[in-house]
């Protein structure tokens, strides 16, 4: 009789765990994209542990947002341990799917040497494609790398994109090729006003050539008084040139 009661017991448990409802599967019925907007939401508020569940559940079926933002995940060590072998596999992934921020982070990985044997060659090539689809930073890194090189033709061609859109050192990067004469003729005259837009975006460098610019009337006439607000502007900024050239002035 005892034996037929531990059976009895036994029966009731299994039927028990038999009867228990399926785990529910949060994300059915949901788009990979509103899975990554549910991550990019969870990120925001640093519940990065949350994100990077997202964004593994959507880049498991291939979506390209969601492979960069786990290429992300695992660069800043979001949600899971910093692998930048895996960051770049998940950027590669994205990028050869046409996500232009992926393409652009890739880019900095080959400039950097970053989870990859560095290579300028395979950089200039991502940038290219991102500066392509509109990432304004990466038209200036290009402008950067095609100057760095001597390509200064090339290297206008991307500072004037990024300049476009108000990147304040591509913007200053452009005037001074205007004023060298590097990849077009010189042109003082758009120098000047490429300087001062660059210097009214808070570049320093801008600044202090823009007061040299009124000082000495290049592009633009002389006037003794914009010059020496664009030098103190340049010395707030910390330019050790602006600043010694007030203390020579007896003006500091």
């Amino acid at each position: 009789m005892k034996y037929a009661i531990v059976l009895f017991a036994a029966a009731v448990v299994l039927t028990a765990r038999a009867q228990q409802p399926a785990a529910v599967d949060e994300y059915a019925g949901l788009t990979d994209e509103q899975i990554v907007h549910r991550g990019l939401n969870y990120a925001s508020a640093k519940n990065y542990a949350e994100a990077y569940r997202c964004f593994s559940r959507a880049a498991q079926h291939g979506y390209d947002v969601a492979q960069f933002n786990l290429g992300q995940c695992y660069r800043l060590g979001h949600g899971v341990k910093p692998d930048t072998l895996k960051a770049v596999d998940y950027y590669k992934m994205a990028a050869m799917q046409g996500q232009e921020e992926a393409q652009y982070n890739l880019a900095e990985c080959y400039m950097q040497g970053y989870g990859v044997q560095r290579d300028s060659i395979e950089a200039e090539k991502w940038y290219r494609k991102a500066a392509e689809l509109g990432v304004t930073e990466a038209a200036f890194k290009l402008g950067l790398f095609y100057a760095s090189t001597g390509n200064y033709g090339q290297a206008l061609k991307y500072y004037q994109q990024a300049a476009d859109k108000d990147h304040p050192e591509a913007t200053y990067n452009l005037g001074m090729l205007y004023f060298n004469g590097q990849g077009a003729g010189r042109d003082l005259r758009t120098a000047f006003v490429l300087l001062k837009r660059a210097a009214t975006l808070g570049v320093v460098d801008a600044q202090f050539n823009l007061a040299l610019c009124y000082g000495k009337g290049l592009g633009t006439p002389v006037n003794r008084d914009m010059a020496l607000h664009w030098l103190r502007e340049a010395a707030r900024g910390g330019d050790a040139s602006a600043r010694q050239a007030l203390k020579t002035m007896g003006l500091q």
